[in-house]
């Protein structure tokens, strides 16, 4: 799995709204969530499709 999926998701330090998709390690799927727009890592998608592409082989075919 790559190092982003193992990431939490962070929202951001900052006050932007951006809706993303992130992987959820314990619940083992894709999750939305709000991005501020600063800080935050790699565990941020701009779709569920990319984010199952990437944390979930298989899923999003």
């Amino acid at each position: 799995m790559p190092k982003a999926c193992n990431q939490p998701i962070d929202t951001g330090r900052c006050m932007a709204y951006f809706p993303r998709w992130g992987f959820d390690r314990s619940m083992g799927r894709c999750i939305p969530f709000i991005y501020g727009g600063c800080k935050g890592n790699q565990n941020n998608f701009h779709s569920m499709e990319e984010c199952e592409t990437l944390c979930l082989p298989g899923a999003a075919e």
